[in-house]
């Protein structure tokens, strides 16, 4: 063979190994160029065998390259959503000319069930998990963009966990994990006031997820004991709190306060309360409530 006609094929062999990634060039294409690089001046290397063993690898050397610069991109930090609320899981890839070859499938991660798959062109949800059906849903319209984010409508507690998003088309193939954090505002608080012969107890009842930071603080804004009672997380996914402050002073003032950092909430409610002679008036929210006269022991809602 000659020499110039040899060069040639190792040209355009070059610039055929030439796949690059989004790193640069690949590692395996800076291993065959050396490799021709160092025996370039050894003709017998340029044989036709090793050209036909070089074509006859190239197209595995190519998909290589290609799975090696194909990735899905997903949020880092986790989604938080309130209970009842519609999710929005991001998750992005690199599009292809064609959804032919598109394969989108999210699964949750901890148990592997199917929560929405696509391919041929379409969903497919034979083997979607109970828990999702008519409730999940892909943007058709941005596919073609390479945006494979799911929505999930009425989210509750049994969906928070983490979701995996399976990408695969003709450039490759790649997955990332989105995390859902569940959260559910704490309701209004509901204040009762027990009158014992010897103390009294200022308590309050609501319901939320997760679980929050309660505290009792004084008139000077000093750290009081006060007992908490929460109760495991029912079937719509609330704790049941009841936080409960006693004390042997005929006149005090007291806040409580919540705080839930999950969902960016905190909560503080005053009471201020008197008794004398077996009576008691107090003062909440600011309101004088004194009209409202209870007898002694008598248990008392303010709301």
């Amino acid at each position: 063979m000659c020499p110039l006609v040899m060069q040639d094929n190792y040209d355009a062999a070059v610039r055929l190994y030439k796949v690059r990634t989004w790193r640069g060039v690949s590692p395996l294409y800076q291993s065959v160029l050396h490799d021709f690089q160092e025996q370039n001046h050894h003709q017998e290397y340029f044989s036709r065998v090793h050209m036909n063993m070089l074509w006859r690898f190239l197209p595995l050397w190519i998909l290589l390259g290609r799975a090696d610069s194909f990735g899905v991109t997903v949020p880092s930090s986790p989604i938080l959503v309130v209970r009842g609320a519609t999710a929005l899981l991001p998750c992005e890839f690199e599009p292809d000319p064609t959804m032919a070859n598109l394969v989108i499938t999210w699964q949750r991660e901890e148990d592997a069930r199917v929560v929405h798959s696509f391919y041929y062109e379409k969903d497919q949800l034979d083997r979607q998990s109970s828990d999702y059906v008519d409730r999940t849903k892909l943007n058709r319209e941005a596919l073609a963009g390479g945006n494979a984010s799911l929505s999930i409508v009425n989210i509750g507690l049994k969906d928070a966990g983490n979701y995996l998003c399976i990408v695969s088309n003709i450039k490759g193939t790649d997955r990332g994990v989105v995390r859902l954090v569940y959260v559910a505002s704490y309701s209004e608080p509901r204040l009762s006031i027990l009158l014992k012969s010897t103390n009294v107890t200022v308590q309050y009842e609501m319901e939320g997820y997760p679980k929050p930071e309660v505290m009792w603080l004084g008139s000077e804004g000093q750290n009081l004991t006060g007992d908490l009672e929460v109760s495991p997380a029912s079937d719509g996914g609330l704790y049941y709190l009841k936080s409960s402050y006693v004390t042997q002073s005929p006149v005090f003032s007291v806040t409580f306060t919540l705080k839930n950092p999950a969902a960016h909430q905190e909560l503080q409610r005053h009471v201020n309360l008197t008794y004398v002679d077996g009576l008691a008036s107090c003062l909440y929210r600011h309101e004088a409530c004194d009209r409202k006269v209870f007898s002694w022991r008598s248990k008392v809602w303010i709301e």
